[in-house]
């Protein structure tokens, strides 16, 4: 949790009341390598900080898991679409290494967000983030050729290359295993 409230003081200082509250409410959760933290058609009914570890983000389509994100140490971990609409998630978070998360359950960010007006500022950097990585994705990804979704995500990330099998990173830049061993091979 030190780190979760380390990166909400980074966006905004936090007033003791306020870090007292969340160092009562903030929880734990510890997976397993490929435990599932949200499957589908579940709704994801908290936001998660990644302390520690490694998590992927997918949807299925004609029976293939698509990665959609990874979320690693320092990254906020939601469905951000279940999680404010609080409706059914289209895709599952699963850990890719064991991992330690902190959380806040949904109905207490709301709470906060009324009792702690600079929070507000939080959440709304938070939220901007998420919104932007998924923008990236969209337009960094795929409206590029294969080659430059592979630079984008090396200059971005180039640590997952480490971390992640290749066949979830394939997905994730849209190719097939055998392309990204082409294009691994071409650098």
């Amino acid at each position: 949790m030190i780190s979760l409230l380390r990166y909400f003081r980074s966006i905004y200082p936090l007033p003791e009341a306020l870090r007292d509250h969340l160092e009562d409410i903030v929880k734990e959760k510890k997976l397993k390598k490929k435990d599932f933290l949200l499957k589908t058609g579940q709704v994801c009914g908290n936001i998660y900080f990644v302390e520690e570890g490694l998590l992927r983000s997918f949807y299925e389509k004609e029976d293939r898991d698509i990665s959609f994100a990874f979320m690693k140490e320092q990254d906020i971990c939601v469905d951000l679409e279940s999680f404010l609409t609080q409706e059914y998630s289209q895709r599952s978070i699963q850990a890719l290494e064991d991992s330690t998360l902190s959380y806040i359950t949904h109905d207490e960010l709301q709470r906060i967000y009324r009792e702690f007006d600079g929070f507000n500022m939080i959440g709304r950097v938070m939220t901007e983030e998420c919104f932007i990585r998924y923008i990236q994705r969209l337009t960094s990804m795929w409206m590029q050729p294969s080659e430059k979704r592979y630079e984008w995500l090396v200059q971005r990330s180039p640590e997952l290359f480490q971390r992640v099998p290749a066949k979830y990173l394939a997905s994730y830049l849209g190719i097939t295993e055998s392309m990204l061993s082409m294009v691994r091979n071409k650098r």
